[in-house]
């Protein structure tokens, strides 16, 4: 830069730069100069700005997929809630069927709304009936053979004359 002062152009003085007297390396800038800072930087911005819409653009199309993520999960949370009882409702289908439970005996005894609860009240109501009564087979029964006239006569002999039980 020289030391000089430029003179003032005719459109207000703004078109030159102009460094002050006191050699302080300082420069003023022209119109044209703080036109151009301001044109690059509105430049710097609008792209910024440009990229900023995009990326909100790009924001506002993931909450979109995102929401939608949402509904699916909900609706898996949904089915995956009711699994169980769509399980335990066929079970207890199956559980009657093989074992031939009542529906009546069904409707009061298989309750569970869980599948290993119902498995054990079916495991419990089949082991209950499949019990042993209290029948007892030989109940009243003499286990020795009756005695006949023979062996009454042959016992009294026994007694009477003991040691000689073969020579009757």
């Amino acid at each position: 830069m020289s030391d000089t002062n430029t003179a003032p152009a005719d459109n207000g003085g703004n078109s030159a730069r102009v460094t002050p007297p006191d050699d302080g390396r300082q420069e003023y800038l022209t119109q044209e100069d703080v036109n151009r800072i301001i044109g690059e930087r509105l430049a710097r911005e609008r792209s910024r700005i440009a990229g900023l819409q995009e990326k909100a653009a790009q924001a506002d199309e993931l909450a979109k997929q995102l929401d939608e993520a949402k509904q699916r999960v909900e609706k898996a949370e949904a089915e995956l809630a009711s699994l169980p009882q769509k399980v335990t409702e066929q079970l207890r289908k199956h559980i009657v069927t093989i074992h031939g439970i009542s529906d009546e005996d069904a409707a009061l005894f298989l309750t569970a709304n869980d599948p290993e609860t119902l498995l054990k009240q079916a495991y419990r109501l089949v082991e209950q009936t499949q019990r042993p009564s209290n029948f007892v087979p030989r109940a009243g029964a003499n286990p020795r053979p009756p005695i006949t006239p023979e062996d009454e006569i042959r016992r009294t002999l026994e007694a009477l004359f003991p040691g000689q039980a073969g020579r009757t």
